[in-house]
């Protein structure tokens, strides 16, 4: 089993500096990638918090009155 993931306190500083409305959000969104991923490092990228293996895998997008789940390669994932 992997270890646990570790948290990064630039990603902690940009969650808490998300409108109080958005921050449940990405919150929730940090958590699922943490638990499905916790091979991944995350870090901040471009303003924002994004998981890396080999690569940048995820990252949580940030607009005005939204937060999404982004995937990097998103496109070539494998559905079930």
């Amino acid at each position: 089993m992997p270890p646990p993931a570790v948290s990064d306190p630039k990603v902690d500083a940009v969650i808490r500096g998300l409108d109080p409305s958005l921050r449940p959000i990405a919150i929730a969104l940090r958590d699922l990638v943490r638990r499905t991923a916790p091979e991944l490092r995350e870090t901040v990228k471009w303003n924002v918090p994004v998981w890396v293996g080999r690569k940048n895998v995820a990252c949580i997008m940030i607009y005005p009155d939204h937060v999404n789940l982004g995937f990097f390669q998103g496109a070539k994932l494998r559905s079930r």
